[in-house]
């Protein structure tokens, strides 16, 4: 219990700092650059979307207690985005939609015969970052129905996931690289 109580700690903060990202950098950077046509109930996407990276991540390192560890960091983030609003009807969908594709497709590619999972084995880059890509995907059209979306707003979707979990990734790589010239160092 008090492992679960500790990820989902460090789960949620690393969610929250990801989603202030996007809302206090990312946001205000594309909306000077670029707009995307949205619907009134749906905010425009982020075209890179740091919180999936964190969604996927966390979904590969812990399979399903990634909705637990994840579920009070987004539940927040949604309040900070959305306000009380964010939690009537239609709108409280994407809540739970966004924490739990990722577990879902990693699931799923298991279901078929390609354990991702961390714990199945050594990383294998190439595989996680097609299940993100697929949980992206499956993201965006289950998010934009909620939303009843148009194309351009499910299109910044999928590429904001892409991107988000590619910087993510990239970011993950880095400090594995410095992690291992510092340990090599001593």
């Amino acid at each position: 219990m008090r492992d679960l109580a500790i990820e989902t700690f460090i789960g949620s903060i690393a969610y929250i700092v990801a989603f202030s990202l996007d809302i206090l950098v990312i946001g205000p950077t594309q909306s000077a650059l670029i707009t995307i046509p949205g619907t009134p109930t749906a905010p425009d996407p982020s075209l890179l979307f740091l919180p999936h990276g964190v969604r996927i991540l966390a979904a590969w390192l812990l399979g399903w207690r990634a909705v637990i560890v994840l579920l009070p960091g987004a539940a927040i983030m949604h309040f900070a985005f959305l306000g009380i609003g964010g939690f009537t009807g239609a709108t409280l969908l994407p809540l739970f939609i966004g924490v739990a594709v990722a577990p879902f497709t990693f699931d799923l590619f298991k279901r078929l015969g390609w354990n991702l999972y961390a714990s199945a084995r050594a990383p294998h880059w190439r595989g996680v970052m097609l299940v993100g890509l697929c949980a992206s995907v499956l993201n965006s059209l289950l998010t934009n129905y909620a939303y009843q979306s148009n194309v351009p707003s499910y299109l910044g979707y999928l590429i904001g996931d892409f991107f988000g979990l590619f910087f993510a990734f990239l970011l993950l790589l880095g400090l594995f690289r410095l992690y291992e010239r510092q340990r090599t160092a001593e």
